[in-house]
C-alpha cells in the first residue's frame, strides 16, 4: 500500500476521542453512558510521536474513567512461524498500554481469532454486568448489595463491590460470576444523601 510506514495506533485514537474532532465529524461518539471498546490488530509496535503508552492510558481514562477496555492482537515475537515487522520483539508500547488498562493480548498468528474475539466479547460483557449506575447518590454508609440471602461485603474488589463515586456506579468484584448468580437477581439498597 501507498503511505507513511510510521504505524500509529495512540495518536489517532486520541485525535478521534478529542476537539476538533469529537465536535465535528465524531460528534455523539463518545457517550459517557457506553462502554469504549478498543481494538488494536497490527504485526508491529504503536510508533506515535509526542505520545507515551502512560500519556494514551492516561488520555482514555480521563475520557472513559474505567468506562473502557484494550484489546491487542499482535504478533507474538516468541512465535517463529509469525511474520512480524518487528521479529523476536515484543511491542514494548502497545504491551505497557494493555498492562495498564488491564487489558488483553492476543498472538494474531495463532489461528484462533474467532476464540479471542469472542473471550474479549466475554470480557467486556462481564465489565458491563458488573459496573451498575445507580440513580441516585447514595449515602455509602447505606448501600448494600444481595444476592438472596448473600450480601456482598463493602469495599470488595474480589468478593464484594466497591463504589466508584464520580461514576456513581457499584462495581461487583471480579470473583461474582453471573453464570451462578444471574445480574437480575441482585438487589441494591440504599438511602439517598
Amino acid at each position: 500500500t501507498i503511505g507513511s510506514a510510521e504505524e500509529m495506533f495512540f495518536a489517532p485514537i486520541i485525535a478521534a476521542l478529542t476537539p476538533p474532532l469529537i465536535n465535528t465529524v465524531n460528534a455523539g461518539f463518545l457517550r459517557p453512558d457506553a462502554h469504549l471498546g478498543i481494538v488494536i490488530v497490527t504485526d508491529t509496535d504503536d510508533q506515535s510521536p509526542g505520545i507515551t503508552p502512560e500519556q494514551f492510558i492516561i488520555q482514555l481514562a480521563t475520557l472513559k474513567e474505567r468506562n473502557y477496555s484494550l484489546i491487542n492482537f499482535i504478533a507474538d515475537p516468541a512465535d517463529r512461524t509469525c511474520a512480524s515487522q518487528m521479529p523476536g520483539k515484543m511491542p514494548e508500547r502497545l504491551a505497557l498500554a494493555q498492562y495498564m488498562a488491564s487489558g488483553s493480548q492476543y498472538n494474531i498468528c495463532q489461528g484462533k481469532f474467532a476464540e479471542g474475539v469472542s473471550d474479549v466479547a466475554s470480557k467486556v460483557e462481564r465489565e458491563l454486568q458488573s459496573k451498575i449506575a445507580l440513580p441516585m447518590k447514595p449515602d455509602i454508609s447505606t448501600l448494600t448489595a444481595t444476592y438472596g440471602a448473600i450480601t456482598f461485603p463493602a469495599n470488595d474488589a474480589v468478593n464484594g463491590w466497591t463504589y466508584d463515586e464520580p461514576a456513581n456506579t457499584l462495581i461487583l468484584g471480579s470473583n461474582v460470576d453471573f453464570n451462578v448468580l444471574p445480574p437480575s437477581d441482585l438487589v441494591i439498597t440504599f438511602t439517598v444523601k
